[in-house]
């Protein structure tokens, strides 16, 4: 390969842990839902990442600090939101627990860094809202699926009746570098929020709660010593919900075409713009063994699979 020249200082680099903040915390990693926006979005941006990933099962072995930073903000409000579902002194205590989990990650050398970005954040969050939401919290971390003309399922943040302004709400958590008019717009036609309305309408008996709204997205900035708080409502009308049941009855049935060619790469998609500057967590492998495909790596021996990658051990399915 030959060398690169890079002059000043490296773009889009990103920092990757020696442990996970999972074994860090004690806690395990639930993973992304089985046949979510994900799973989807993956199929459509690279065929070959597909396979790799939900075919053959391989993943790499140290997540990224944007994704570690995701998942530990979503972790950080799932501590605060489940004390919050007692009752009670839950907003005193779910702060509490919240604030545990980053004390814990500003204690490791190596997440000390991570944790004072996420006290800014959680500030700043209990500053926006916390005397603001008067919520009656119904569920954190709910996952729905749905199985029929075709399979989607999602994980729910947080599931809330809005005392104030009525209704029942999910509140989907999101952490962003920047806001931008468009990225806040684009959760009204995303497929993980039209999704997560979806799904309630078909997989909940509605008449047991308050009238179901929507959901309201929390993104909350990264990159910034004042973190930058925007909350969207998505309200999609019949209209929205229709074009998102048409569009994944026509695609579903593309995974098995892929499969049956092969999973070809789509080039193009490995990094750069495409990825938003950064680059594909299969790029070694396509990079430095690219006659290799699908069916070779689903068949290479745990042992086997190169440095930097493995093979997750699947949870057993509970009876």
């Amino acid at each position: 390969m030959p060398a690169v020249e890079i002059r000043g200082d490296k773009p889009g680099s990103q920092r990757v842990y020696t442990r996970t903040v999972q074994d860090l915390l004690g806690v395990p990693d639930g993973g992304a839902s089985p046949t979510g926006s994900t799973y989807y979005k993956t199929l459509l941006g690279c065929p070959r990442e597909f396979g790799l990933r939900y075919d053959a099962g391989i993943d790499v072995a140290r997540k990224s600090s944007a994704l570690t930073l995701g998942w530990s903000w979503h972790y950080v409000l799932e501590m605060y939101y489940r004390a919050q579902m007692a009752g009670g002194a839950g907003k005193a205590l779910g702060t509490a627990s919240a604030f545990g989990v980053i004390e814990v990650l500003e204690a490791d050398p190596e997440y000390r860094e991570m944790g004072g970005k996420l006290r800014a954040m959680f500030d700043r969050y209990l500053d926006m809202y916390d005397a603001e939401d008067n919520w009656r919290v119904l569920a954190v971390e709910e996952t729905l699926v749905y199985n029929g003309p075709f399979d989607y399922s999602a994980r729910l943040d947080v599931v809330v009746e809005d005392l104030q302004r009525g209704g029942l709400w999910i509140v989907e958590h999101k952490s962003a570098r920047a806001l931008s008019t468009e990225l806040l717009d684009n959760y009204q036609m995303d497929m993980q929020i039209l999704g997560q309305i979806w799904l309630v309408h078909h997989c909940v008996n509605l008449a047991k709660y308050p009238h179901y709204m929507g959901v309201r997205v929390n993104v909350i900035t990264t990159g910034t010593k004042l973190p930058q708080c925007a909350r969207v409502d998505v309200l999609p009308s019949e209209g929205h919900l229709a074009a998102f049941e048409r569009a994944m009855r026509r695609w579903s049935p593309l995974r098995l075409t892929m499969k049956a060619l092969e999973y070809p790469q789509a080039l193009g998609h490995c990094s750069g713009y495409a990825r938003g500057y950064s680059r594909c967590d299969f790029f070694g492998l396509c990079h430095d063994w690219p006659g290799l495909g699908v069916d070779h790596w689903r068949q290479v021996p745990d042992d086997e699979i190169p440095e930097g990658y493995v093979r997750p051990k699947k949870e057993p399915e509970a009876a």
